[in-house]
């Protein structure tokens, strides 16, 4: 199943399918905001296929993945720091944070 037939099917189940959607809001990946075969695009055609609406629906970058990706680079560019204490999913953000707020401290 497709990640935009999967989206439907959730849709569906809550009742919400048959409204229109103007913005979805994705991760920056081709595959999510690509313009010939993402899931934007196919969430897009399955709406007006289904006559639902006639405009498209527009992909919305998400900040908070763009931010993370962001600070998990930086981290891996700078390499491993005694300030690196921390495990999860937000372990490389909170590095990077720490590090700006010291810097900024000591400056």
């Amino acid at each position: 199943m497709s990640q935009a037939a999967a989206i439907k099917q959730c849709m569906v189940a809550v009742g919400l399918w048959g409204l229109r959607v103007l913005f979805v809001v994705v991760d920056s990946c081709n595959a999510n905001v690509g313009i010939h075969n993402s899931v934007a695009t196919h969430l897009s055609n399955m709406l007006q296929g289904e006559g639902i609406q006639d405009h498209p629906v527009y992909a919305i970058h998400c900040l908070c993945h763009i931010l993370h990706n962001t600070a998990k680079h930086a981290f891996e560019s700078a390499g491993q720091s005694q300030l690196y204490q921390r495990t999860g999913y937000n372990t490389a953000l909170f590095w990077v944070l720490a590090l700006v707020q010291i810097k900024a401290w000591l400056a």
